[in-house]
């Protein structure tokens, strides 16, 4: 899981000069209600099963609730993927009616960039469109996050960070109720509503 404190194969290894940040305290104590659990790596073996226990705790809404009784046009597109042939499933919602071009939200889990090599996957970064980086101070992948912000400024592009203090990965998932991951969906949802009215 590669929080603080934890195994973990990327980022900076804690040292007596780069000791991991502290947990918030309610999301410490939520992490420590999982148990042994928490501490299990994430292997190409285990990966099978951590997906299943993901999609158990996390159902995948599907395109009929995505609709929402008619409001939202909803489709499934295929876009190339990885070098080996797979594709990339995306979901398009839309407003039902609405016609011409409308803002985009497109939301990826961080990982799938830190782990393809965001760099060469997006050379032109001033023509991102607006990006909303937010990350827990005790994240696996706080400083690549944080060097991802920086690269789309250097680039003339827009971003805004959040760095989380206590905050660890998937922490709002965990403990949803939390101040800190009521916060921090607090300020996801100003960013868009930010975002949209442009």
């Amino acid at each position: 899981m590669g929080v603080a404190g934890m195994p973990r194969e990327h980022g900076p290894v804690p040292t007596a000069r780069h000791a991991p940040p502290p947990f918030d305290p309610e999301l410490g104590a939520a992490l420590v209600a999982t148990g042994e659990r928490a501490k299990e790596p994430v292997t190409p073996d285990g990966l099978a099963a951590r997906q299943e226990r993901d999609a158990a705790a996390r159902p995948r809404p599907t395109v009929r609730k995505l609709r929402d009784g008619g409001r939202f046009e909803v489709e499934e597109l295929r876009a190339p993927g990885p070098r080996d042939g797979r594709e990339v499933t995306l979901v398009s919602a839309r407003p039902a009616g609405v016609t011409g071009p409308l803002p985009l939200l497109y939301y990826m889990h961080g990982g799938g960039m830190i782990m393809g090599n965001a760099w060469s996957v997006l050379p032109r970064l001033s023509e991102l469109p607006f990006a909303y980086i937010d990350v827990g101070s005790a994240e696996t992948f706080r400083d690549e996050a944080v060097a991802c912000a920086d690269a789309i400024w250097q680039a003339g592009g827009e971003a805004e960070l959040h760095v989380w203090p206590g905050a660890f990965h998937g922490s709002d998932t965990l403990a949803p109720r939390a101040s800190l991951s009521q916060e921090a969906r607090d300020a996801r949802t100003r960013w868009l509503r930010r975002t949209i009215g442009r």
